[in-house]
């Protein structure tokens, strides 16, 4: 029983790790995705789709973070 919860608990801690470098990755994407669409003013549809598709891995990777609870 301990031993389970320990490999759990190791799990959720790089899980965590791996889960917090991905939404940093994504805002910076993000911000790079909206600078060339605001400044730019550019009507680029795969750039949009492409900050559209960021924004969307982005709540799914902090409602993970979300999930991820030690026990």
């Amino acid at each position: 029983m301990m031993i389970e919860r320990l490999k759990y608990n190791v799990f959720v801690f790089f899980a965590r790790i791996r889960t917090k470098k991905r939404i940093k990755q994504l805002e910076q994407d993000l911000q790079a995705y909206s600078w060339y669409i605001g400044v730019e003013k550019n009507d680029d549809p795969e750039l949009v789709r492409k900050y559209e598709e960021a924004r969307i891995q982005q709540f799914i990777a902090k409602n993970t973070l979300n999930g991820l609870q030690y026990h």
